[in-house]
């Protein structure tokens, strides 16, 4: 009998505990935001994609093949996010809970007389449970895109902002959030370990009978 409401108790306790697994990575690359060949205006209205939230102080999302007045701009094949003033680049989940960042490529806006090598990307990371963690990443001499990788503290977080700098091109943002367990599966789980408790008294009982 014991063994039969312990495994009763079992079911109806963690049948409450709620349970997320490691979800697929998604990959923010910043394609169909701006018009083609050209840039949006500055942008201060968040931008909604792939389950996630960007909000932009004063940056443009800009589309691969545009150019200005001769500028040349950097460009990987995808379009991307380019600061040209001091504005952050804030990144949160869409329903608000927490995520992971893996990487992403970044480099300089532009790559003509403009170009500045060796340009610094400070990250900050908000924690979901309270804390914070930053880091910094350099680009080299060359314009093209480079990927960064962020370790593992990195993880569990509410938010992350990639401060403003004024020449900064951000793409490809590479990120991983928790998937829920649904509740009809996760209650099958927990019944059957309830049935198991029900057959492990039967057995118990069975053998402490007395003939």
């Amino acid at each position: 009998m014991k063994a039969a409401l312990f495994g009763v108790a079992c079911t109806i306790s963690l049948s409450l505990i709620p349970v997320s697994v490691s979800g697929a990575t998604v990959t923010i690359d910043m394609e169909g935001i701006a018009p083609a060949r050209r840039i949006t205006d500055e942008v201060s209205s968040p931008i909604f994609k792939d389950g996630f939230q960007l909000s932009a102080e004063f940056g443009h999302f800009i589309d691969a093949d545009w150019r200005d007045a001769g500028t040349i701009r950097a460009a990987n094949g995808s379009d991307y996010y380019g600061n040209d003033t001091l504005g952050n680049l804030t990144l949160t989940r869409s329903d608000g809970g927490p995520f992971s960042i893996l990487r992403f490529d970044a480099t300089d806006v532009y790559i003509d007389s403009n170009f500045i090598p060796n340009l610094v990307f400070e990250v900050t990371g908000a924690l979901a449970g309270g804390g914070a963690v930053s880091t910094r990443f350099t680009t080299d001499r060359d314009f093209a895109f480079e990927t960064f990788e962020f370790d593992a503290s990195w993880s569990n977080l509410s938010e992350v902002t990639f401060v403003g700098n004024t020449h900064g091109a951000h793409d490809s943002i590479v990120v991983s959030a928790p998937v829920p367990v649904p509740a009809a599966v996760w209650l099958f789980g927990s019944g059957l370990i309830g049935l198991l408790g029900i057959a492990r008294c039967g057995t118990t009982d069975s053998g402490n009978r007395r003939v």
